[in-house]
């Protein structure tokens, strides 16, 4: 007959189960003389250490602080993703073409007079993913400083790159992308 807490052997003897024992030896470890029972509580920590005082007030110092601007900070202006496949074709199709190296723009009048909307035609023959993924940032890292400066009318881009756009520098990149913006300007 066998229990869940002993054993009864044949002659009657109750005697602890064997996974009992285990149990029993698993989780009380067996202690010797030469082990002390060590308080598992640290102790509270000593005073502060003495440091030097600082020089001068909890503030920052005097010369740290700046002359604040006059009047109000400019306006940021904010340059939308175009998403839907549908005003992509529009106006891909209706706008006006300009086209300044290996960069064009296509561009419609916007919606809304205070946000342009902005999207990128990157065809596979410019390269690989990471190389088109890098020209698209360039791009709009471009557009963002010139949307800054104001030299950025609000409308609707399209912007489509050749593959010799991938072989330009920075400063080349942006006197490109500035000559389809003056043209576009000099044409509205």
């Amino acid at each position: 007959m066998c229990t869940l807490d002993h054993l009864v052997t044949s002659d009657g003897v109750r005697c602890p189960s064997t996974a009992t024992r285990r149990e029993s030896r698993r989780y009380s470890p067996r202690r010797t003389k030469d082990e002390e029972n060590v308080p598992t509580e640290q102790e509270a920590p000593c005073k502060a250490p003495r440091l030097p005082a600082p020089h001068g007030g909890p503030r920052r110092p005097a010369s740290a602080s700046l002359a604040t601007g006059e009047g109000p900070p400019a306006p940021q202006r904010v340059i939308e993703s175009l998403r839907s496949a549908g005003e992509f074709r529009a106006l891909r199709d209706t706008g006006r073409r300009v086209t300044s190296g290996p960069i064009t723009m296509i561009v419609s009048e916007a919606a809304s007079t205070d946000r342009s909307q902005v999207a990128y035609a990157i065809s596979r023959r410019v390269g690989t993913a990471v190389r088109r993924n890098r020209l698209r940032r360039q791009l709009r890292a471009l557009l963002a400083g010139f949307d800054k400066e104001g030299s950025l009318p609000s409308s609707r881009y399209l912007v489509i790159c050749q593959p010799p756009a991938t072989h330009l520098d920075h400063a080349e990149l942006s006197s490109c992308l500035l000559g389809a913006i003056h043209r576009i300007s000099g044409a509205a």
